[in-house]
């Protein structure tokens, strides 16, 4: 599932997407930058981090709560979207 997450972290990099939810700045579009985000998504909704193989996992069978963690993490809830995207 990375390479559908891919081509938005791609974008957001290039326009420096600042998420809100986290405050910060989208920096680059590698699975190392997702998972930091997805990290400090968690954070502030006061939930563990999780390692990349729990990432991935999380990505190939995604639940209706990872996807809104999703969402949250890299912003995209703040531009309108939901977990049906």
């Amino acid at each position: 599932m990375y390479d559908r997450i891919a081509p938005v972290l791609a974008y957001f990099t290039r326009i420096n997407f600042f998420v809100d939810a986290i405050k910060t700045n989208v920096k680059t579009e590698s699975q190392g930058e997702l998972l930091w985000l997805f990290n400090e998504g968690r954070k502030s909704l006061n939930k563990g981090p999780i390692d990349r193989g729990n990432l991935h996992h999380r990505l190939k069978a995604a639940s209706p709560a990872s996807k809104r963690d999703l969402l949250y993490c890299l912003g995209l809830d703040e531009l309108g979207f939901g977990p049906s995207i």
